[in-house]
């Protein structure tokens, strides 16, 4: 496992989040293969990706979503993301219909012994090849705005040592999973679970997730990285 491709692109004529994303879905679009089971993460860089992708000479077995929805922000769910990629594939889909963040662990273990759910995460465990975000600890998170989290579970995160989230999965500076409150409320992939995966192509811009893309390979968790130039320079710096 480890870093093995890194994709830096100058952003000239588009937003970096699109410039990335592009990037990214013509990367996608070279690798796939009929072997290969596509699971799906979010973030709003990732949202765009179906925008730009082109099916290309193969298509996967399947399209997997690896995390609940994170709510009503436009082009961010994985859900969203999975379904026009499906879609657009013409591929079975796999879904996680439940939120990513549920009340309580009684709900959460009760939710993954619905067949439908438990389903989709067996797949989620034999994906081959995935596409996540990677989030950093900011005040204005998605999860902020969509309500799972508020600015003092931010502050709780940045006090703890987190830099940064896969799948809403909080890990530190050294890529280390961190123990948090509502982990066992979580429907999807764990960090261990992420690092199983063969290729896990992850997708970020802007020079506030430095310390985030820094945390993830240094934890082994990135093996494919798609990032603009700005952000690149500051993770090297």
């Amino acid at each position: 496992c480890g870093l093995r491709e890194v994709i830096v692109v100058d952003v000239i004529n588009n937003t970096p989040q699109k410039t990335v994303a592009q990037a990214a879905s013509k990367y996608l679009q070279r690798i796939l293969r009929p072997k290969h089971i596509l699971g799906v993460g979010w973030s709003s860089t990732l949202g765009y990706i179906p925008e730009f992708f082109t099916p290309g000479q193969y298509v996967p077995n399947r399209i997997v979503q690896l995390v609940g929805s994170v709510g009503n922000v436009p082009g961010v769910n994985s859900y969203e993301i999975a379904w026009q990629l499906g879609n657009q594939l013409n591929v079975p889909v796999e879904y996680i219909p439940t939120p990513m963040i549920v009340e309580s662990s009684d709900i959460r273990d009760a939710l993954v012994r619905d067949h439908t759910i438990s389903n989709t995460l067996m797949w989620a465990n034999r994906c081959n090849i995935a596409l996540v975000g990677v989030g950093a600890i900011a005040p204005n998170s998605t999860l902020i705005q969509t309500g799972y989290l508020t600015h003092q579970d931010i502050q709780q995160l940045a006090d703890q040592g987190c830099v940064g989230d896969i799948l809403s999965r909080y890990f530190d500076i050294h890529g280390q999973a961190l123990a948090i409150p509502w982990n066992d409320r979580m429907l999807g992939l764990d960090l261990d679970q992420i690092r199983k995966i063969d290729n896990l192509i992850a997708v970020a811009s802007g020079k506030e997730k430095a310390l985030a893309v820094l945390g993830a390979l240094r934890g082994g968790l990135v093996n494919t990285l798609v990032v603009d130039v700005t952000l690149a320079k500051q993770v090297i710096s």
